[in-house]
């Protein structure tokens, strides 16, 4: 058992993971590609829902104008 608490000891490790000195280059190069993973996941998704609602919006900017001018036609 150690002779450090449980505080000690969470404070002692707080700086090398806040600064990167916990591990060796390869667990950084893990981190660094999950890392990357994961923002490419946000980006896509980001795309996925623009290209959605930017057809969605021209969907709905047709109908209107097609009512807009089939009421004109009507007059």
């Amino acid at each position: 058992m150690s002779d450090r608490s449980a505080l000690e000891l969470v404070t002692g490790s707080m700086r090398p993971l806040h600064t990167g000195d916990f591990a060796g280059i390869w667990l950084k190069l893990l981190y660094l590609v999950f890392g990357l993973l994961m923002t490419a996941l946000v980006f896509s998704g980001m795309m996925v829902w623009t290209k959605r609602t930017a057809i969605e919006t021209v969907k709905i900017v047709r109908e209107r104008r097609q009512a807009r001018l089939g009421l004109e036609a009507a007059e």
